[in-house]
């Protein structure tokens, strides 16, 4: 299990950011709209577009440095990006660069070209954790791959970092079967003690988000509200859904369910997931976090006990 976590400052060069980079004097970032395939962005070869989200896009690049294919991520707007998501996209390439684990995507390099924030990470090969668990329902199998995304989440909160946006969609299974967690663009650092999300504001998904997480209460995040999303992905896992479903997800209904009501057992989906599976499930989604596991290393020691 990896338990040391590198000093950032002392590793990256790029933790405390010189003024070129700095948020204060990209309040306004142009942005490129697009890259084409065989077009060139800095020492990047582009070869084809990886997807795209409300913030940015990730491409897959052949690095002329490191002479392998790898994936890149800059911000792409039509418009300027704000200082705000400016910000946040370089506190997820910082946060990320910090962790060194075999199951969370490696950052290579996080730089500006041009005055475009971009930065470099490992190509993961595979299929998102919500597809593969189409197709792989057997419960050894799987818990085989939650007791890794516990490893990689205890190192994680170790190092002092909290994702915040936990689920089957941020997480890679290679064709080993090995997970990767991705996509920290949510987490909270205690690095540095610099808050980006206003108190009031609900960041994440909704179905795999804590109680405290839901309302808001940005200063009751910890890493607690992480393990009530551990929680919601072993329930998915091994019932092929969240604990709380509901199709208009911002609805008072909806709210209601993970504010107050107790999840379903997880025999009523499923008629052979193990007595200790289904307490450590419930466990983790205590509403209470002071009822839920504390640490991840609690939830690692009870996986121990289950024998599959």
């Amino acid at each position: 299990m990896h338990d040391e976590c590198d000093d950032p400052s002392e590793m990256f060069s790029f933790w405390n950011m010189s003024d070129e980079l700095s948020t204060s004097n990209l309040e306004c970032v142009e942005v490129i709209s697009s890259l084409e395939p065989g077009s060139h962005f800095g020492n990047y070869r582009v070869i084809a577009k990886l997807g795209s989200g409300g913030m940015g896009a990730v491409y897959k690049v052949y690095d002329t440095r490191l002479n392998k294919e790898i994936a890149l991520k800059l911000i792409i707007s039509a418009d300027k990006a704000s200082q705000e998501s400016t910000e946040r996209f370089l506190r997820e390439a910082k946060t990320t660069a910090i962790l060194k684990h075999p199951y969370i995507v490696q950052v290579y390099d996080i730089g500006h070209e041009s005055g475009q924030p971009y930065f470099s990470m490992e190509l993961v090969e595979g299929i998102s954790l919500k597809d593969f668990v189409k197709t792989n329902r057997c419960y050894q199998k799987v818990m085989h791959i939650f007791g890794k995304i516990c490893e990689a989440m205890h190192y994680a909160h170790r190092c002092g970092v909290i994702h915040r946006d936990l689920k089957p969609d941020n997480i890679m299974i290679r064709p080993q079967n090995d997970p990767c967690i991705m996509d920290f663009g949510l987490a909270k650092t205690k690095v540095k003690n610099k808050k980006i999300s206003h108190t009031g504001m609900v960041m994440g998904t909704l179905q795999y988000m804590a109680p405290e997480q839901a309302q808001g209460l940005v200063n009751f995040i910890d890493e607690r509200s992480d393990i009530y999303s551990l929680g919601c992905i072993l329930h998915y896992l091994l019932v092929g859904r969240p604990p709380f479903i509901e199709k208009g997800v911002y609805s008072f209904h909806f709210m209601y369910q993970i504010l107050a009501k107790k999840p379903a057992l997880l025999s009523v989906y499923r008629n052979d997931v193990p007595q200790k599976l289904q307490d450590i499930c419930l466990k983790a989604l205590a509403k209470d976090k002071e009822s839920r596991y504390q640490t991840v290393a609690q939830i690692l020691y009870d996986l121990k006990k289950v024998h599959f």
